[in-house]
């Protein structure tokens, strides 16, 4: 099987120039065209790698490995572009590669992915698939993927609130990849963001592990933010210094340091806010995730609002956005606990309302969904968008 631990770490650095050597000196192998196409979709150079994906599997036509590979191209732009005609050929080669291998791991993990991506809601039943996966990549000895394979299902444990499964599973990626940063990271949030019972000095641990090897504003304002929360103002206050010491305009650093410590607050934090290119705000994370909302990649947008409100709790942009986002993934309470807030903090405007107007409209809650364009309407006459909307439910606004 290619793809394995050992075959990523040999390749994930390799130049161009010794790619295209390996192929001049090899040019029958499949193999060679497959590991140069990877390196080209993983530099983002999307023709070139599904060019040599092409030719592998010109080469050898029954070859599993070659299908998934052009997948993976596949794959890769359609999160990198946001083309959604992209994402049915990505499947469709997932989907040979394991009718010529029904035991390609690899296949079947990023199949699984891709499909939970896609999906509104139930996506917890893809569980026996993430399992299946697990099974033979254990079968295969491809660590790296096992470890991508637990932190994935980690993912999903953790959108259905299994915070215990969640955290085990990062735990387990953790073993086969201790420098996998993501999961580290994301084990770390959900430490700190749970309602039931947070530990937030493991959220903090598992930061500071991350700070030591990867020291960012970001970061450190993250953990800023959950030694506010314990209390500890000392610390929050010098990790926001850290914070600004790297980015002198991170403004979340920045306006905790105006909370926490206004009369000895340095020149840096009394500028005037940030412009938008250089401010990391809550605001950004929104529209990272809107953007991931546009490819109905739901997981991914829950991720980049749950990043929003830990930095900002009071930011309603990012309440509804992740509203939207429960929602489309069937956790309905979630969602409209988050529109009322969003709604609390900014009770005149209509966005919040025509946001959850359209998240009733795609779960086919009509009712709903007219009442509270209708609302939005009120608010905001002259929302086109809402009326486009109505009209499309057979509503006149």
């Amino acid at each position: 099987m290619l793809f394995e631990a050992e075959n990523l770490e040999k390749y994930k650095d390799l130049s161009p120039a010794k790619a295209d050597e390996c192929v001049k000196k090899n040019p029958k192998s499949v193999d060679a065209f497959i590991v140069r196409s990877k390196l080209f979709a993983l530099k983002g150079d999307f023709d070139l790698a599904l060019a040599d994906a092409n030719k592998a599997i010109e080469l050898s036509p029954q070859s599993s490995d070659a299908f998934y590979a052009r997948g993976f191209v596949y794959d890769k732009k359609y999160r990198v572009d946001y083309d959604k005609s992209i994402k049915p050929l990505a499947m469709a080669d997932y989907e040979k590669a394991l009718k010529l291998n029904p035991k390609n791991g690899v296949a079947l993990l990023e199949k699984t992915v891709l499909t939970r991506n896609e999906m509104g809601n139930g996506f917890q039943k893809l569980l026996p698939d993430f399992n299946l996966a697990m099974e033979y990549l254990t079968a295969s000895g491809s660590i790296w993927h096992l470890a991508r394979a637990y932190y994935e299902r980690g993912s999903a444990n953790g959108l259905a609130q299994k915070f215990d499964d969640a955290i085990s599973d990062y735990t387990e990626a953790l073993k086969l990849r201790p420098n996998y940063w993501s999961a580290l990271v994301l084990r770390g949030t959900y430490h700190s963001i749970r309602t039931d019972k947070p530990n937030l000095d493991a959220a903090i641990a598992d930061y500071s592990e991350y700070l030591k090897v990867k020291p960012s504003a970001y970061t450190f304002a993250v953990r800023a933010a959950i030694y506010e929360r314990k209390g500890e103002t000392a610390k929050a206050i010098a990790d926001y210094r850290s914070a600004l010491a790297i980015e002198p305009d991170n403004y979340n650093a920045k306006e905790g340091l105006a909370r926490l410590a206004p009369a000895n607050q340095s020149t840096a934090t009394k500028q005037n806010p940030p412009t938008a290119s250089t401010q990391k705000t809550a605001e950004q994370f929104a529209a990272e995730g809107r953007q991931h909302l546009a490819a109905k990649d739901y997981w991914n947008a829950l991720e980049s609002f749950t990043q929003c409100l830990l930095l900002a709790p009071n930011v309603a942009a990012c309440h509804s956005f992740r509203g939207f986002a429960a929602g489309m993934l069937g956790d309905l309470p979630t969602a409209e606990e988050h529109f009322k807030d969003a709604i609390r903090l900014e009770p005149n405007q209509a966005a919040h309302y025509f946001i959850r107007g359209m998240m009733y409209s795609e779960l086919g809650k009509k009712d709903e969904a007219i009442r509270d364009l209708r609302a939005a309407l009120k608010l905001n006459p002259n929302y086109q968008q809402a009326k486009a909307a109505l009209q499309k439910l057979g509503v006149q606004p």
